[in-house]
C-alpha cells in the first residue's frame, strides 16, 4: 500500500525505465521516465483511495512488470 509516494527499485542495466501509473480502467494518471536504479514517484496525495496499476517498462516500451497498488 502507498499513501503519497511509491518507491521503485530495479536492476535493469538500461537505467531508462518508464513508469506508468494507471487507474483500474487503464487510464494513465502519471507517467515518468526514471534514470536511476532506485527512485520514487512522489506527491501522490491527490489520488483517491483505491486500486491502481503500476506498469514498469523499458525505454523501448518492452513491458517488464505490472503491479496492483493500493492507495490508503
Amino acid at each position: 500500500p502507498f499513501v503519497s509516494e511509491i518507491n521503485i527499485s530495479t536492476n535493469n542495466n538500461n537505467n531508462n525505465i518508464v513508469v506508468n501509473l494507471m487507474d483500474v480502467m487503464g487510464n494513465t494518471i502519471r507517467k515518468e521516465t526514471l534514470n536511476t536504479n532506485t527512485t520514487s514517484i512522489k506527491n501522490l496525495n491527490y489520488l483517491t483511495k483505491g486500486v491502481y496499476v503500476l506498469q514498469i517498462s523499458d525505454i523501448n516500451n518492452n513491458k517488464i512488470e505490472s503491479l496492483k497498488m493500493i492507495k490508503n
